[in-house]
């Protein structure tokens, strides 16, 4: 557990440095800055202490930088989670990071061989808290993205985009195919999709629920015309 913005304020000498420079480099050119593995309010308000005292030092020694750099963080762990609410109110973006949300959410190593069958996106707990997020990002009219594998996964995509999801990161091979997909279905089967995906109980009925809308709705949808179907 010792990692990620519990860390880095352990050392808030490092940390400040690390801000200064991304604030300079924030005047050459757009920058965002979020923090990871956010646990509580209190932690999130202390980085953002640090961040207005990185802002305070370069502005004393006149160096140039966008005093309207995006702050946000990172929604890892289910206490984020379960606060994101109140970390909406106080960030200029949300990221959900479904790799660790994954992992912290089932308890699962997902460098250990013997779990990787549970570390999976198709748990109804995960889907459940994404909506949750995406739900207080919205109240408090915040940005929020996913990243991670689901991001790239063309089952998840129309789910999440179902969701509320505003944007998605994924890797630059993986672009054009969820760009594809994206224009291939429209906003209200995705929003039928996801309601579908948040009245199930389980992580089977989910997995079969994504591939068969894939399978009727993605991969069919995009056929050429003339093409017939059965």
């Amino acid at each position: 557990g010792l990692r990620g913005l519990r860390i880095s304020l352990m050392r808030p000498k490092t940390l400040v440095t690390q801000f200064r420079a991304l604030l300079a480099a924030s005047a050459l050119g757009p920058v965002r800055v979020m923090v990871p593995m956010v646990t509580s309010l209190e932690e999130f308000i202390a980085a953002r202490r640090e961040w207005k005292r990185a802002q305070a030092e370069l502005a004393a020694k006149d160096v140039p930088f966008d005093a309207h750099t995006p702050f946000g963080l990172m929604i890892e762990t289910p206490a984020a989670v379960a606060l994101a609410e109140e970390l909406a109110a106080e960030a200029d973006f949300l990221s959900i990071g479904s790799n660790d949300l994954i992992q912290y959410t089932m308890v699962v190593d997902r460098t250990n061989p013997r779990l990787g069958s549970l570390f999976n996106h198709w748990h109804p707990a995960l889907w459940r808290q994404i909506a949750t997020v995406i739900d207080a990002a919205r109240k408090h009219d915040v940005p929020v993205a996913v990243c991670g594998e689901m991001a790239s996964d063309p089952l998840t995509v129309p789910a999440l985009i179902g969701l509320g999801l505003q944007a998605i990161s994924t890797h630059p091979n993986s672009i054009p195919k969820i760009k594809s997909l994206i224009r291939s279905v429209s906003y209200d089967q995705c929003q039928g999709l996801a309601r579908q995906i948040l009245s199930l109980k389980t992580a089977a009925a989910i997995q079969s629920a994504l591939k068969e809308f894939n399978r009727r709705i993605v991969i069919q949808d995009a056929r050429p015309p003339h093409v017939k179907t059965r």
